[in-house]
């Protein structure tokens, strides 16, 4: 009843009143983002594809949908879509077109990333579209789309002067070009808009004629621009394109300047390889030339070599992947080739006897499946792809992780691995970077639980990172810039020209930062200077700037901020960094990248920059200004047709923004305006002064325990535990005993025990069952009341119990502690968890402990399918994992054949050398004291006997460490008697019943023979030899020497 109002009172303060978002809005809105994601997976390889417009477009503009090689081959139908793997997430046929025609900017142009949009996109985008469903650009609900990219066209118009018209680039080009205005021309006729042609007819054809230098002397080519005397095959075939597709014809010399100048391109240097080239200077010949050459050539009547032309383009196909290279030299495949290959091959097989296997045409195809995704889009695969893509599925559910083909994906992060400075590229043959280190690194630890498998080489990726930190603390960009300044999207252009590789980036740094940090490898850097590096990088207004004295940015300071908080310090000016923040959000509700420049530009918001703005908001307590605009910016940039989220609103989704929209939802589905934090704390408060009232009448009961613990406390903060490491304990005995008597009750067990070893030494406690050997141990850990001196590590034993509990391990006889239906690591893991270890650091140890124990391939072994000496080894190797200083180990070659017992002792005398663990050994085999450094012998009924190494306990006995066996023919009446009653034997012990003996006496063997023929007669000895004595006999000597215990 006491805290009943207190608890109604949070329960109250902690309901969110404005919700933006429904729970089941959430859910569905979840499932669409992840069912996007799941589809972005290369079908075979498991693989992330991030879709391009380039790739998707060459990809379907060499695929012949109707032939063999097609249907044998593992590609995947982008239109209609229908595959197994679609069909169960639920995505529409028309997936593949809707993905595509939604890249589209506020101006109606196409781009991959929102504010980047350009003619050669769009058209690619629409060309793409047509090819597969035309119909498709005729819907009713596409019109608003198509009615944009139209407006787009004619805003594309650009006056050279009154009489000449080009289409341009983009809308910051400074001038037509020719590839825009063949790509103008062609989106004006697809989408049914040729009223821009009509209306422009004789202005775009003076365009095209003035760039072929029609009114002075053409010569069969045109130039890229008219500022860009840039002639090549590729700005030729698209002038005559141009030129034809305005109905334009050329007369009869033209034709023939065209065919000289295509011809002029073949390469007969060296000798004739039936390729052509991209320029008259050029010296080799490439395969996109090769199709203008082609093209044209066959438009006009031009000769060609079909037979050369075509060992040429077989040659430019990649034995090693299917694709086709640039040049028959070149290393990689590229779409743009198998484009232009694909296309020259059907030129030649229209146009000549000339045929292609299908075989071939089937290697290509295959090829591009490789970098299709279930949705049927074409992309790129780098580790960027799959970092999204995993972090995706990880932020959607952990446990989905186990859905994807994690060895495949792994397998394809070790191959961007780089053996020569130990970094990641992005993809197989590229340079390392941060980023993509970064990358690798989040993957592997996503993937922990689903796998076991680490860096390629953790020691070489921490030194690789460590070498890009700077002078000023800092870490440079590197191979990173590219990446880096595409973040920026339409920004981008302040960045170009104004970043080298080498200065200090606040990306970079948080990167670089963050992979140190989780590989705990921190100590590598100078952490100081880069605290004040990312300190003073704060700029008057409250932001961060890529680097030092630039301008602020959204992106750069959410980096920023997080790096800070990766080092545990806080912002020069907290306030400061909220103030900007908020400041950076338009009208729109999204967040501008850079908010100085949208005082001059008209900028798109960014949904990268939204979320990084937001989420730093929301870290430091705060929420962005207009949450309401922000949630309605939000819905928008979701795609209602296939579920991602998009680079800014109506902008289509990207594989990109997944992991961020999957956490972004999250935070903003409630207003969080108001913090009930503070009241919480007040309510927190007056509950724990109710309860302080409440404990102090309880703790005048139980003060004595109470004063023990705080007892306990203060030795704990005076810094006591912490001397328990081993460069402290070395100063001390590992074990140093002093007239020690121990008690069970009031019966004296064990009395008069001395002893002293070092730290790394190896004691044997050695005697006979019942001999007190366990009894010293318990009393050594304070388990039993002594008398005495007993001291661990300068420890007292008795009041020390606890303390040095962390410090030592122990091996019990009994292996049923173990859980026989776990694995050999499971045992590991569920042991080294008791003592806080984390389950990787387990592993690591695990491997190396079982390796130094010959069982490392049991690992993965349930425990009971292991044999009586492998389950004694896991059981060291259990009390091994917290590192203890000192080991204790009960009998464990109990019951063990000899040849088994050698070599768990030869494998404790190797965990001895290597980590340099003492090791405390009870046995009742007295020839296993060769293994030991000191021994200690007990008696049963006679307590301790002896102490020392040994060879020096040997040595004390008759013969100083040498003895005589004695063989008899024929067993003798009253041997020993007889034998110990010749002079100068000191003791006769027997072997075998009868004949065999063991003498222990100083004398010769020859005297020895004398005197024992004259005894029993020189034909009853049948041999004498000398031997060296063994620790079995010197315990049998000593044992029968020893008085009892009274």
């Amino acid at each position: 009843m006491l805290f009943i109002g207190e608890f109604i009172a949070l329960w109250l303060i902690n309901i969110p009143y404005i919700q933006y978002f429904s729970e089941a809005e959430v859910q569905d809105y979840k499932k669409g983002m992840y069912d996007f994601t799941y589809s972005h997976q290369n079908p075979t390889s498991g693989l992330f594809v991030e879709p391009t417009i380039e790739n998707s477009y060459r990809a379907v503009g060499s695929i012949n949908f109707s032939s063999s090689a097609f249907n044998s081959s593992h590609l995947l139908n982008p239109y209609p879509l229908d595959n197994e793997n679609i069909t169960s997430i639920g995505l529409q046929e028309e997936f593949f077109l809707d993905y595509l025609f939604e890249k589209q900017n506020d101006d109606g142009s196409y781009s991959d990333i929102n504010g980047l949009g350009n003619i050669y996109s769009t058209y690619k985008v629409i060309q793409t579209i047509y090819s597969l469903n035309k119909s498709y650009l005729a819907k009713p609900e596409q019109q608003n789309r198509v009615n944009s990219i139209i407006n787009y066209l004619n805003n594309s118009l650009t006056n050279l002067n009154n009489t000449v018209k080009g289409f341009s680039y983009s809308k910051n080009a400074l001038e037509p070009d020719i590839i825009s205005t063949y790509y103008g021309i062609r989106l004006a006729k697809m989408l049914d808009a040729e009223s821009i042609l009509i209306n422009n007819n004789e202005s775009l054809t003076n365009f095209i004629k003035l760039l072929g230098n029609h009114t002075i002397l053409f010569t069969g080519n045109y130039r890229y621009s008219n500022n860009t005397y840039l002639i090549t095959a590729e700005t030729s075939y698209f002038g005559i394109r141009a030129y034809l597709e305005l109905n334009n014809t050329y007369t009869s010399g033209q034709e023939t300047a065209i065919i000289s100048y295509f011809s002029s391109l073949y390469t007969t240097n060296p000798v004739p390889d039936g390729g052509y080239r991209s320029t008259q200077i050029s010296s080799n010949s490439d395969i996109s030339s090769t199709f203008c050459a082609l093209w044209a050539l066959y438009e006009f009547g031009g000769i060609t070599t079909p037979i050369l032309t075509k060992t040429y383009i077989q040659l430019c196909q990649n034995p090693i992947d299917g694709g086709f290279r640039s040049t028959p030299t070149s290393l990689l495949s590229d779409f743009k080739s198998g484009w232009s290959a694909m296309n020259a091959i059907w030129l030649l097989e229209n146009n000549t006897s000339q045929t292609f296997d299908d075989s071939d045409k089937k290697d290509y195809y295959d090829w591009l499946s490789s970098y299709q995704g279930m949705d049927g889009l074409f992309g790129d695969i780098s580790l960027y792809s799959n970092y999204w893509g995993v972090s995706a599925v990880n932020n959607y559910n952990p446990d989905n992780l186990n859905d994807l083909k994690v060895d495949k994906i792994l397998d394809f992060v070790n191959s961007c691995y780089n053996e020569g400075d130990g970094g990641y590229g992005s993809t197989t043959w590229a340079d390392s970077s941060v980023f993509s280190t970064f990358c690798a690194l989040s993957i592997h630890q996503m993937f922990g639980t689903a796998s076991d498998r680490w860096l390629y080489n953790e020691t070489a990726t921490e030194l690789y990172i460590t070498t890009l930190q700077n002078p000023d603390g800092g870490f440079r960009a590197g191979e990173d810039i590219d990446t880096i300044v595409s973040l920026f999207g339409p920004v981008y252009e302040p960045y170009i020209g104004s970043i080298n590789k080498n200065i200090s980036i606040v990306e970079s740094s948080y990167w670089a930062t963050s992979a140190l940090k989780d590989l705990s490898a921190l100590n590598l850097i100078d952490k100081e200077n880069l605290t004040n590096w990312i300190l003073s990088s704060q700029n008057a207004d409250g932001g961060f700037g890529l680097f030092m004295g630039f301008h602020s940015d959204v992106i750069s300071t959410h980096y920023g901020l997080e790096l800070q908080r990766l080092l545990g310090v806080g912002p020069l000016s907290k306030m400061g960094a909220i103030g900007f923040l908020k400041s950076a959000q338009a009208s729109d509700g999204g967040f501008q990248v850079i908010p100085f420049l949208s005082s001059y530009l008209d900028l798109p918001s960014s949904f990268l920059s939204t979320y990084l703005g937001s989420i730093s908001l929301y870290h430091y307590r705060s929420q962005p200004q207009y949450i309401s605009k922000l949630v309605s910016w939000f819905r928008q940039c979701i795609s209602s047709t296939t579920g991602g989220v998009g680079d800014d609103a109506n902008f289509g989704g990207d594989l990109h923004n997944m992991p961020y929209g999957l956490v972004f939802i999250d935070d903003i589905r409630y207003d969080q305006a108001f913090d009930p934090i503070p009241w919480n704390f007040l309510i927190f408060w007056l509950m724990i002064g109710e309860g302080i009232i409440l404990a102090l009448i309880i703790t005048i009961t139980i003060f004595y325990y109470i004063n023990q613990y705080l007892i306990q406390k203060v030795k704990a903060t005076l810094g006591i535990k912490g001397k328990l490491n081993i460069e402290y304990l070395k100063k001390f005995p590992a074990l140093y005993c002093e007239s020690l008597n121990i008690y069970i009750g009031r019966k004296l067990i064990v009395d008069g025990v001395s002893l002293e070893i070092e730290h790394g030494e190896i004691l044997g406690i050695l005697g006979e069952s019942g001999a007190g050997k366990s009894t010293f141990i318990k009393a050594v850990l304070g388990m039993h009341k002594y008398k005495g001196v007993c001291e661990i590590y300068g420890m007292d034993a008795n009041k020390n119990r606890k303390k040095f509990r962390s410090i030592y391990g122990y091996v019990p006889q009994d292996l049923g502690k173990m859980y026989s239906n776990f694995t050999t690591l499971q045992n590991l893991i569920s042991f080294g968890k008791q003592y806080g270890l984390t389950e990787r650091e387990i592993r690591s140890k695990a491997k190396r402990t079982l390796r130094s124990l010959e069982i490392e391939e049991k690992i993965d072994s349930k425990i009971k399918n292991l044999s009586g000496g492998e389950k004694r080894r896991v059981s060291i190797a259990m009390a091994l994992m917290h590192e203890p200083v000192f080991c204790i180990l009960d009998e464990p070659t109990s019951g063990l054949d000899p040849v088994v017992r050698e070599r768990l002792w030869l494998s404790l005398i190797r965990i001895n050398e290597k980590f340099n663990t003492t090791l405390i050994v009870i046995t009742h085999y007295p020839e296993e004291a060769q293994f030991c450094d000191k021994v200690c012998i007990f008696g049963r009924g006679r307590g301790m006997i002896d102490f020392g190494a040994p060879e020096r306990l040997l040595g004390q006995l008759p013969g100083k460490g040498r003895s005589i066996e004695l063989y008899f023919y024929d067993p003798q009446d009253n041997t020993i008697k007889r034998l110990e009653n010749i002079e100068g034997i000191d003791k006769a012990l027997e072997n075998k019943t009868g004949t065999d003996y063991v003498l222990l006496t100083d004398l010769t063997k020859e005297e020895l023979r004398e005197k024992i023929t004259e005894e029993f007669g020189i034909n009853a000895v049948l041999g004498i030899k000398q031997a060296n004595t063994k620790m079995e006999e010197y315990f049998r000597y000593r044992a029968m020497e020893v008085p009892e215990i009274e």
